[in-house]
């Protein structure tokens, strides 16, 4: 996976397991979530603005590759010579079976193009560690070599450059993963979205059992709720999956969608959050082309998203990347479909110790670098055949570890995976800050 900016035309990824805390003040209500993984509950009408805290982000640990150029030392995975993965990106993550599994994209084998692993193939990990402090160790499924193994849908679906999976989720034992495919490189977008499933937890084939999209619900974040935990859904029984999307590849705003889990195999059983032309006002529909988007303010550039609901600050929070600010930014909200909160930065890779430390500059940057100098890091590789001293860094595709997140009544922390194209590689990062301060958005 790559980012362009269209002021410096930089390509970007490097997954980072980033740690971030969060504060409440003491008239933040006391009432605590029973259960963090299912606990969703309709939060007070006294809502509180959440503030970052700046300065607050600092990397935990490179995740992959083999070596970590910016300490000078070998990765805990070492996915180099253990894998055969010399670098990769995203890393959304999920619980299943009682272990956290990550979904990495575009995935860089250090053994060629072979049937196990493709080049521009994917990579899907898991890990038993409870702690992301001392970073994690990760477990990846596994080739007849040892190598990793690339995952394969059947019918077959195309998982070339740009053809990932974006996220997943557990029902009743089994593995559902997203995916996007049909990337077309003229307009730079994703053509389609597909769910598939795994008895097996992807050691063989995943079941393609449909199409999703080819529009708005392409990069896709699920999210398992209790119904009844969350007025006005479609049904107020029984479990249901909300899902925030975007279409255009990082030229979207965010759209909604919920399905409930005893039709996840059906289509049809899909429902968008749009405008309903017959009742002449915003709603549940059955019709995706008139799904209205969320943010709406502006023209929004958005791709990667992470949405999870965070039960210390009691609100749906939302990371991306968009055009303008620039950085892994954030929202928050009290219901699945707004209103969401102004903007906030949460890393932004100046200020947060990103360039020039994990993230490389290039080398033939003409921008004053201050008291960096020109020439401030040494952690570029060599991932496509030639060492990348010229090619920019950058942050994009942050994911929130759901079931790291820790907190009490005063104080939250969240821990997410974050992409920097130079170095390609996934890593950790810890530490922001919110508040609330009292005051309504």
């Amino acid at each position: 996976m790559q980012w362009e900016y269209q002021n410096k035309k930089n390509k970007i990824s490097l997954l980072t397991l980033c740690l971030s805390a969060f504060l409440q003040s003491p008239s933040l209500p006391a009432q605590a979530l029973q259960d963090h993984r299912s606990g969703i509950r309709a939060v007070s009408s006294e809502s509180k603005k959440v503030v970052y805290v700046s300065g607050s982000t600092q990397k935990i640990c490179q995740l992959t590759g083999e070596y970590d150029r910016e300490r000078r030392q070998y990765t805990i995975n070492r996915t180099g010579s253990r894998y055969h993965l010399k670098g990769t990106d995203l890393g959304a993550s999920f619980q299943h079976k009682g272990r956290t599994w990550f979904l990495f994209g575009d995935s860089v084998p250090t053994d060629g193009n072979t049937s196990d692993r493709p080049i521009s193939g994917d990579a899907i990990a898991y890990t038993d560690d409870k702690d992301p402090e001392a970073c994690l160790s990760l477990q990846f499924i596994e080739a007849s070599d040892g190598g990793y193994l690339s995952p394969k849908l059947y019918p077959f679906v195309p998982l070339g450059g740009f053809e990932v999976p974006t996220s997943g989720f557990s029902h009743e034992d089994t593995m559902y993963l997203f995916f996007t495919t049909n990337w077309d490189s003229a307009q730079k977008r994703m053509g389609r979205s597909v769910l598939a499933w795994s008895a097996d937890d992807g050691r063989t084939t995943f079941h393609n059992m449909y199409d999703v999209s080819t529009d708005k619900y392409i990069n896709i974040s699920p999210v398992i709720v209790n119904n009844a935990d969350v007025p006005g859904l479609p049904e107020s029984s029984g479990q249901g999956l909300l899902m925030w999307c975007t279409g255009y590849y990082r030229k979207s705003d965010i759209y909604l969608s919920w399905v409930p889990m005893n039709g996840i195999s059906q289509k049809e059983a899909w429902r968008y959050w749009g405008f309903d032309a017959v009742k002449q006002r915003v709603g549940w529909i059955n019709s995706e082309p008139n799904a209205v988007p969320l943010l709406s303010q502006g023209q929004h550039q958005i791709g990667e998203l992470s949405v999870t609901w965070n039960p210390f600050l009691r609100k749906w929070l939302l990371l991306y990347s968009d055009d303008a600010p620039r950085g892994i930014l954030f929202r928050t909200s009290d219901l699945p479909w707004g209103p969401w909160s102004p903007v906030g930065v949460l890393f932004d890779p100046w200020v947060d110790n990103g360039y020039c430390n994990f993230i490389h500059v290039s080398w033939d940057s003409s921008q004053t670098l201050g008291a960096f100098g020109k020439y401030c890091d040494n952690v570029h590789d060599d991932m496509f055949g030639q060492w990348r001293e010229k090619e920019w860094g950058g942050e994009y595709g942050a994911y929130v570890i759901s079931n790291y997140t820790t907190g009490d009544q005063t104080s939250t922390t969240i821990y997410y995976l974050m992409s920097t194209w130079n170095p390609y590689q996934a890593g950790a990062t810890t530490g922001q800050a919110l508040v609330w301060n009292g005051s309504q958005w």
